[in-house]
């Protein structure tokens, strides 16, 4: 299994939807919904490691 996710504390966004197995736009859904908080450095787009654990857990759970 690949971890996408590793040790990196900033994630890149094709990361994120490996990681969460979902595509671009479902990404970017859940951005614009506020259930994926990201960042701006420049005008890179990155995600915090752990907001993306959190969400992956509020997924498993049934709770998005």
């Amino acid at each position: 299994m690949v971890n996408y996710i590793s040790d990196r504390i900033l994630l890149r966004e094709r990361d994120v939807c490996l990681a969460l197995s979902l595509g671009r736009s479902s990404v970017r859904n859940l951005m614009a919904s506020g259930a994926l908080k990201y960042l701006h450095i420049g005008r890179a787009l990155r995600f915090h490691r752990d907001d993306v654990l959190e969400l992956a857990e509020q997924l498993r759970a049934g709770e998005m």
